[in-house]
């Protein structure tokens, strides 16, 4: 697959420990990892995950997830986030989120939560609560779709918010047999960068079984707002 493909003179160097530990401690907590791996290194690591090669050649998918300068590599992997008036002609303000692919989703989320998404107060008893106005568990599946299944060749993953929808956009079709309908139903799994992919379930992010737009449902219907449409 396109994310298995080897960067020459890419090195160790060019990996982020950082981003390692991230994944290692994502891991662990979520049972996917033994609790020994805390301390394996960054070869270990990307070796276990087949993202480096037995001649310790690097792939793209390494690259992506735990670079230090992923869009050296691959300039649109990277997210845009625009906040919109009355129309996607009225652009108020726009972040740019880039940086290593296993951490894509929290800076993200935490653009969404500073600047675009709202935090209504209401109370239960006497307990104050400020819940985001979308569920975070939810949108978390959303964007690592986003990200699983984008096809990298093309331009910047795209949020749009607007006073009453938020979209999100990549370049890349539906997997053969899919269609809009029958995706949020039962269905195998084909993530497009399967190496990528891979990596997310072993963090802890995805289950392996097809069952991602089944959990955006549920988490949506949960707080009692509509199931978000794909087109």
């Amino acid at each position: 697959t396109w994310d298995s493909r080897v960067i020459r003179g890419a090195t160790v160097d060019d990996i982020d420990p950082e981003a390692i530990k991230y994944f290692l401690r994502k891991g662990i907590d979520k049972g996917r990892l033994p609790k020994e791996s805390v301390d394996d290194s960054v070869e270990k690591v990307l070796k276990n995950l087949e993202v480096m090669t037995d001649d310790d050649e690097l792939t793209l998918a390494a690259l992506l997830l735990f670079g230090k300068n992923p869009q050296h590599y691959c300039l649109n992997a990277r997210i845009k986030i625009g906040r919109f008036g009355h129309s996607q002609a009225a652009l108020m303000n726009q972040d740019l989120i880039d940086g290593d692919l296993i951490r894509m989703a929290d800076r993200v989320m935490e653009a969404l939560d500073a600047k675009y998404l709202i935090r209504p107060i209401h109370y239960e008893g006497m307990q104050r609560r400020e819940p985001m106005e979308l569920p975070e568990e939810g949108l978390r599946e959303i964007l690592y779709n986003l990200e699983i299944h984008k096809d990298y060749n093309g331009p910047d993953s795209l949020i749009r918010v607007f006073d009453d929808r938020i979209t999100f956009w990549n370049q890349g079709s539906l997997p053969a047999g899919i269609t809009p309908e029958s995706i949020f139903r039962p269905h195998d799994s084909q993530p497009r960068n399967r190496l990528i992919a891979n990596a997310f379930y072993m963090a802890g992010f995805v289950e392996a079984w097809g069952r991602g737009y089944e959990l955006i449902t549920e988490a949506f219907t949960k707080e009692g707002l509509d199931v978000p449409t794909i087109e």
